[in-house]
């Protein structure tokens, strides 16, 4: 059995009160297409909660994501946060998070969301002139001045948030004005997530190109890195150097196998990846079979082994324990056709090439002391020999796998 340690709900389904040009999750309403309206009950809510638990070990992560997920109510929201007291174990910590366009938050939801102590993710693509060119309403009404004054809201009332931003066509060219923008209005940390998408068979005109967001990424790793300490988040800055210091990255893309971050949809169906919401990938429904019996099904351990099967070019790569390939929603070649490298192989080999002697430095710095981790780092390089099986979990020796690239 692959243990999951986060579930991802979607508590109402695809639905949404916007009509992001970009949205992926929104052509999903077409596996449900029976029902117009999606919203989960709290029967399902609470049955995957009361699983989930027991699986997930002494530190459970619950995301909400949509769609948008405040569509579900407030009240629905009150009821989850009973069930965690009701279920978690007597020590295990369990993590709430919440990925919102903010345009449902008022003064009561904030107030909610800072007793629960629920980590916000708000998406906001940037500066109004950013933001609202894709992120629009349904009579095609710009959103931005409504999220800003949810962001506002936030910040005051001392909620945890960070911004996730998605990169595109129209704003790929700005790096100095959005991360200027997040630092001055959002919390200081930040997520970037690229764009692409295929549209009749040939990728979207909003997909910046990889040359567009190799560009991005150096500028925006300067402004982070700074002077050579950095003194705000970037989710793919931090993760790389966590990787760089740790062998493995925090985040899913950047391992060599996929995680199992379980979706459950709003009538129970589960599904292995949030990118991978398809008939295909279906694990069962948790009505019906259960989250135990559901985490044993073989198309689980399926998927999370399709990483071994990128393009022999990756095997080779000087990057490949840096990268592994990126997230295989992007296996695409630059005509939008299935691959199996990503899209934006050159994005991240310029990234890199640019990145990897500042992270290096800054591993030296660490190592050196002054950091919280220092010791430990010392302790983890020091127990290592060439011959082991690598950290990462590749299954591949240190000294054939990330040693040459991650070694001090």
């Amino acid at each position: 059995m692959i243990r999951p340690t986060s579930l991802l709900v979607k508590p109402a389904g695809p639905d949404c009160n916007i009509a992001c040009r970009y949205c992926f999750y929104s052509g999903k309403k077409e596996l449900f297409a029976a029902m117009p309206r999606h919203r989960m009950p709290e029967e399902t809510m609470e049955k995957a909660i009361r699983e989930f638990l027991p699986l997930a070990g002494p530190t459970a992560h619950i995301g909400f994501q949509g769609g948008e997920p405040t569509l579900r109510g407030l009240d629905f929201f009150r009821q989850v946060a009973a069930w965690r007291k009701k279920y978690r174990a007597p020590t295990q910590e369990v993590q709430f998070s919440l990925q919102t366009n903010g345009l449902l938050l008022d003064e009561a939801w904030v107030q909610f969301l800072r007793e629960e102590n629920f980590l916000v993710g708000l998406s906001v693509d940037g500066p109004a002139a950013c933001h609202d060119r894709y992120r629009r309403g349904f009579d095609d009404s710009p959103t931005h001045a409504r999220v800003a004054r949810t962001m506002a809201l936030l910040k005051e009332a001392g909620v945890e948030f960070n911004t996730l931003t998605v990169v595109t066509a129209g704003n790929v060219d700005q790096p100095r004005e959005l991360f200027d923008y997040f630092t001055t209005q959002g919390s200081g940390y930040m997520q970037f997530i690229p764009c692409v998408e295929v549209v009749d068979g040939k990728i979207a005109d909003y997909t910046p190109t990889p040359q567009a967001l190799g560009e991005f990424w150096i500028a925006l790793f300067d402004l982070w890195m700074g002077e050579g300490q950095p003194t705000t988040y970037i989710r793919l800055f931090d993760e790389l150097f966590v990787s760089l210091m740790e062998f493995t990255s925090p985040g899913c893309p950047q391992r060599p196998r996929c995680a199992a971050n379980l979706v459950v949809e709003h009538n129970g169906d589960v599904y292995p990846c949030d990118f991978f919401v398809e008939p295909g990938w279906l694990l069962g429904n948790l009505q019906e079979t259960g989250l135990a019996a559901i985490c044993e099904n073989p198309l689980l351990e399926t998927f999370a082994a399709r990483k071994l099967q990128t393009d022999p070019d990756c095997a080779a790569c000087r990057w490949r324990s840096l990268c592994w390939g990126d997230c295989p929603k992007y296996w695409l070649d630059a005509e939008g056709r299935p691959a199996r490298k990503s899209y934006w192989c050159e994005s991240y080999r310029m990234l890199l090439e640019h990145a990897y002697p500042r992270l290096k430095a800054l591993q030296a710095a660490f190592l050196a002391g002054g950091h919280p981790r220092s010791a430990y780092w010392q302790r983890l390089y020091a127990s290592l020999g060439r011959n082991d099986a690598c950290p990462c979990g590749s299954g591949l020796k240190l000294k054939k796998c990330c040693g040459p690239l991650k070694l001090p």
